[in-house]
């Protein structure tokens, strides 16, 4: 887990820090499937699919299925080419990706059971 996480998660209480690492866990996206999604079906888009940024796999997707319709007159090659070139320069850039994503999924979580944390005190001051 990161350290700007870790430091989220001392202001926590036991219960609080919890459900953190259960929604955390649920949430959180991982390098290892995303990598090996852009190697073996990077031109179909599937690693951005995963990671929620379904415009961009649907352009991947989209180059993919004309590529191979133009393969018929041989420009379809480069098509093709330059989707895999770029899931290979995805695979390898792919880990600072998801570590800015997996912090933003953290920080929504914390700031969920701080505004639930807030929700409960204003219910029993009532």
């Amino acid at each position: 887990m990161d350290q700007a996480l870790l430091a989220l998660m001392k202001q926590l209480s036991a219960e609080e820090k919890l459900m953190f690492q259960s929604d955390y866990e649920d949430q959180k996206k991982s390098t290892v499937l995303a990598v090996v999604l852009a190697l073996l079906l990077g031109g179909f888009g599937a690693h951005w699919f995963y990671l929620g940024r379904t415009g961009r796999a649907l352009t991947y997707l989209l180059v993919n299925i004309l590529g191979g319709v133009l393969t018929v007159l041989l420009i379809g090659y480069v098509l093709l080419a330059a989707v895999w070139i770029a899931c290979l320069i995805d695979a390898v850039f792919m880990g600072g990706s998801i570590g800015a994503m997996n912090r933003l999924i953290g920080q929504r979580i914390f700031e969920t059971i701080v505004a639930l944390r807030g929700d409960q005190l204003q219910g029993q001051a009532s």
